[in-house]
């Protein structure tokens, strides 16, 4: 076997070798910022929220956009396979 034989570095691109180090701390920081915001997400979970105001609003909003499938509805093809999948889940 020939030890010179090796994979090309960088698969033989030329001039990558200097945007690398960039990349990987530009990288570094994008996962650092979405784990600080998801982290600051989490924190406001416990904080109380104001879910009993105007029920009967949500209640109907519930009944229109979950059990309506409201948004499904507005393609009739789509909506009408959606329905009956639903029915024939709900009747098993």
């Amino acid at each position: 076997m020939n030890p010179h034989l090796t994979r090309p570095i960088y698969w033989n691109v030329e001039y990558v070798e200097p945007f690398v180090l960039p990349a990987g701390i530009l990288l570094i920081v994008a996962l650092g910022v979405g784990l600080y915001r998801r982290v600051r997400r989490w924190r406001l979970l416990g904080t109380k929220a104001e879910c009993w105001n105007e029920p009967l609003r949500r209640l109907m909003n519930v009944v229109r956009s979950g059990l309506g499938q409201r948004r499904v509805a507005e393609r009739k093809y789509a909506g009408t396979m959606h329905f009956l999948v639903l029915v024939g889940f709900v009747l098993l």
